[in-house]
């Protein structure tokens, strides 16, 4: 498994860790970065996983930010949401006040 470490930016913190995978991961090699994933978070850390990979984000997310055309549309938790309704908000199957009795943050949150 390789990854590259991305550039940093001066309005993160300073113990801001970024990386992304430089190739294509297998099954293996997926499991693996979960789990690295899991042993940084057990240590206190925050991660950000972007990801289109539904089943990969509900193993190991908090909260999920559902982005739609470059837009947030909604933040909801993997305990409390479905699936197949992420996904249907992030294609615009479904609108995303539909997942709203779910969501984290109220209407008129800042737009990251």
């Amino acid at each position: 498994m390789r990854l590259s470490r991305l550039g940093t930016d001066s309005s993160l913190p300073p113990d801001y860790q970024g990386f992304r995978a430089a190739s294509a991961l297998g099954v293996r090699e997926s499991h693996q970065v979960l789990d690295l994933i899991r042993r940084v978070r057990e240590h206190g850390l925050s991660v950000v996983l972007i990801s289109h990979s539904m089943p990969e984000v509900f193993a190991i997310a908090d909260r999920i930010h559902i982005h739609r055309l470059g837009r947030r549309a909604a933040i909801v938790s993997p305990k409390t949401t479905v699936m197949s309704d992420v996904v249907a908000v992030m294609t615009g199957a479904l609108p995303s006040d539909a997942v709203m009795s779910a969501a984290l943050a109220p209407a008129g949150a800042p737009d990251f």
